[in-house]
């Protein structure tokens, strides 16, 4: 694939630590589950835990991916997992549990835009897009993979089986970072001057929102965020109440969604190049929110899988093509810094989403939260489609071509 054996080391040595990473996420639900009767308000606070501490972990880690050599961060992040990780089979008090889950995803939220600023200097500009679209295809790996291996390793042998084998994929992960060797990176002012951490962050925010494309890209993944966080608390009362099943069909919907998963990279290499990066990248979002639509008001079980399975296809091939437009059009100084603020913009949504689902979701059917919150991301899409924002990234067709408006160094 001319891809090289740089790029394979860094994707295997993170497809491996988060499959560990989900597995251990999985189990920590079981425990959790089990150890507080079967509670749902703790399984509530567990997301807002989750979510709260990748929002502050994306914040931080897009700053340092700037300020410090990228490779030796993911590194270090690689060995504070290890210890946290460690820790989880000795204790079983469920503050501390939370406490610890929080620290492991707020740890992975420092690694992931470090990991994603690096790939545009590990591989040739040109191959971007199938980098990208690998990429996603291990995230959708990871969601299958992850639960799956978790959740048979706890009825297996508890909390310390997960432990084991998550400790084992971040030393891997470890290795693998430790035989790069040194990754060259845009030479970026902050180092020498040394800046306040918040000045650095403010500085990233301010070139996006100074940017149309990468403000409309930051309103799209807000409006996305938003109506994420009604779904995922209401997806197990959903099946219920919407579809009149039970666990087999959450499970058989989870098992659709993966799978659609594995056919979206693929959709999305076919979409760049035959439509363009920045009118795929678009029709995701659209499809995104029509799919959303379309899943809520469908109530027979097998249908509306189908859909959920399309869903996510559409959604892994959304990833790859706004990673690759991110790669090709912001500032390459600012360019960890950019990552993370999309992230920032996901997990702020998220949580006000969950938010709006626990003060609300005893008074009103699941499927008109979900129907609601897919009728604003879908409104958001169409009154964005003819703005300036929406042009400069239709703009950009190949990874190679210039396009109008300004450019990375704006």
């Amino acid at each position: 694939m001319g891809l090289g054996g740089r790029y394979w080391s860094l994707f295997l040595g993170d497809l491996l630590s988060n499959i560990g990473s989900h597995a251990t996420q999985t189990a920590l639900t079981l425990k959790i589950f089990k150890l507080t009767g079967q509670s749902s308000a703790h399984m509530g606070l567990a997301a807002l835990t989750n979510m709260v501490s990748g929002l502050a972990g994306s914040a931080l880690g897009g700053v340092l991916a700037e300020r410090t050599n990228r490779r030796i961060l993911m590194m270090g992040c690689d060995l504070v997992r290890l210890l946290l990780v460690l820790a989880l089979p000795l204790t079983e008090r469920v503050w501390l549990l939370l406490a610890l889950a929080g620290g492991l995803l707020a740890v992975t939220a420092v690694f992931s835009p470090a990991r994603q600023a690096m790939i545009p200097a590990l591989v040739p500009t040109q191959k971007l897009d199938l980098a990208n679209s690998l990429v996603s295809g291990s995230q959708s790996a990871v969601f299958l993979l992850g639960p799956l291996l978790g959740a048979s390793l706890f009825v297996a042998g508890g909390l310390r089986s997960v432990v084991t084998v998550d400790a084992a994929s971040y030393l891997v992960s470890f290795a693998f970072l430790w035989g790069l060797g040194q990754v060259a990176v845009p030479p970026e002012p902050a180092l020498a001057e040394q800046r306040r951490f918040w000045h650095d962050l403010a500085e990233g925010v301010t070139q996006v929102g100074t940017r149309p494309d990468l403000a409309l890209l930051l309103t799209l993944s807000m409006a996305a965020g938003l109506a994420v966080g009604v779904v995922i608390p209401l997806l197990r009362p959903f099946v219920t109440e919407a579809l009149g099943s039970g666990d087999a069909t959450y499970a058989l919907i989870l098992g659709c969604f993966g799978l659609g998963g594995l056919v979206g990279p693929w959709l999305a290499m076919v979409a760049m190049r035959w439509v363009g990066l920045g009118r795929a990248l678009l029709a995701g979002f659209f499809l995104e929110a029509a799919l959303m639509l379309i899943w809520s008001r469908t109530t027979v079980p097998v249908l509306n899988g189908a859909v959920f399975g399309v869903w996510g296809a559409v959604v892994f091939a959304l990833i790859p093509c706004e990673h690759t437009y991110l790669h090709a059009r912001a500032n390459p100084a600012m360019m960890a810094r950019t990552f993370a603020l999309m992230d920032q913009a996901m997990y702020t949504t998220q949580i006000v989403g969950v938010l709006v689902v626990t003060a609300v979701g005893n008074s009103v059917h699941p499927s008109t939260l979900v129907t609601t919150a897919a009728l604003v991301y879908l409104a958001v899409v169409a009154a964005s489609w003819r703005s300036q924002g929406a042009r400069l990234v239709r703009g950009l067709r190949r990874l190679n071509e210039p396009v109008p408006g300004p450019g990375p160094e704006a």
